[in-house]
């Protein structure tokens, strides 16, 4: 279910070389006792409620750690150490707040820091015995947490932690954070089989929140890994032919507006599908505006066949698709299940469009499929 998140630990895995050297004068050593926590095989649900809101209250947005860019652009240039890794070189630094206490740092600007977190009922909750420490990778998807410390870890035992989960096949991210949308996904089982969590202030239509795992209320669990929209019952399947299934969006909680999306990837495409509550959207009117809308992007789009049917011959009752000069096709397609409308995206290079023409048809039929 979980999927191609494992690629969360395959970034952390340019780690691996790490060397320590002595610290520079303007980031004195870590010489803290501070231990990586570890959890049984699940936490009981007041154990995962404290821990999905220690990462929240910890990464929140108003944080500066929750996107460190700007702030480790700022900071003054304190060297550690520098070393190679997976034909990359990465440079570790220290520094004072608001920068992490540690980062380390590519050139194509993938950065893994050490950062503080807050303490209080939640971290006692999890037997913490002074103020946590985060480890956290900062991604495209958000921030992925690697290992929660029970006070400040050592230079030495920070390194050597690193090395081992770089190195342990089985190693996993503990968690997910998305700064934007106030959310948390847990790669921790829990006795409720909580996965997400979303805090507020919910999504309102301005921004969205993204998870990486159904939360249970705006999108629900099914056997065999698909996730089900709340309200229109529509069926994000865990695959779409070889595109996989890596996030959920909840964009608008409200439910006259209510708006969730899920978005495939693959190694080449990508397809998103966005549901909304919309009772009185007139497909056929906005159709123009919304395919003129889709286009902009493109370089001289031409018209190009369409990989489902539309109309009476699949679910969608308007659509079409699209090629550019630069090689880049594109696709929008809209339908209708009672009240909601459903839109797909699409954009994918020439070389793969067989591959996600596929998942277009796929998707033509999972997300009507039986049961959702």
């Amino acid at each position: 279910m979980i999927g191609k998140w494992a690629a969360g630990a395959a970034l952390i895995l340019a780690l691996c070389a790490a060397s320590q050297a002595q610290a520079a004068d303007c980031a004195p050593r870590l010489s803290g006792d501070g231990r990586l926590v570890t959890f049984a095989d699940h936490l009981s649900d007041p154990q995962w409620l404290s821990l999905t809101a220690l990462i929240h209250d910890s990464l929140h947005a108003s944080s500066p750690d929750a996107r460190p860019e700007k702030t480790l652009a700022l900071a003054p240039a304190c060297v550690i150490d520098s070393f190679r890794a997976m034909d990359k070189v990465w440079v570790m630094s220290g520094g004072a707040a608001p920068a992490p206490m540690r980062w380390a740092k590519a050139a194509d600007g993938t950065t893994f820091y050490l950062v503080a977190g807050v303490a209080g009922a939640d971290s006692r909750a999890l037997g913490m015995r002074s103020v946590p420490y985060l480890l956290v990778l900062d991604s495209a998807n958000g921030q992925l947490i690697a290992g929660l410390y029970d006070g400040a870890p050592s230079d030495i035992a920070l390194a050597a932690d690193i090395r081992h989960d770089l190195e342990d096949p089985k190693f996993y991210p503990m968690a997910s954070f998305d700064p934007e949308g106030e959310a948390v996904t847990s790669f921790v089982d829990s006795d409720e089989l909580h996965t997400a969590r979303l805090f507020e202030p919910l999504p309102d239509g301005e921004r969205a929140a993204t998870i990486l795992l159904p939360d249970g209320k705006y999108f629900s669990h099914r056997e065999d890994a698909a996730a089900v929209m709340a309200g229109s019952a529509i069926t994000c399947p865990a695959t779409a032919g070889d595109l996989n299934r890596e996030r959920l969006l909840v964009m608008d909680v409200a439910p006259k507006s209510l708006m969730l999306a899920c978005d495939y990837f693959g190694d080449d495409g990508a397809l998103s599908v966005v549901v909304r509550a919309a009772p009185e959207f007139d497909l056929r009117e906005a159709f123009p505006g919304v395919l003129a809308s889709a286009k902009e992007d493109f370089v001289e789009p031409k018209e190009a066949p369409s990989p489902i049917g539309v109309g009476a011959r699949s679910h969608f009752g308007y659509g079409a698709a699209w090629s550019s000069r630069d090689g880049t096709v594109g696709g929008v397609w809209l339908g209708r299940r009672g009240p909601y409308v459903i839109e797909i995206y699409g954009i994918w290079p020439q070389a793969a469009d067989r591959e996600v023409r596929a998942a277009v048809r796929a998707l033509d039929r999972g997300l009507f499929a039986e049961g959702s």
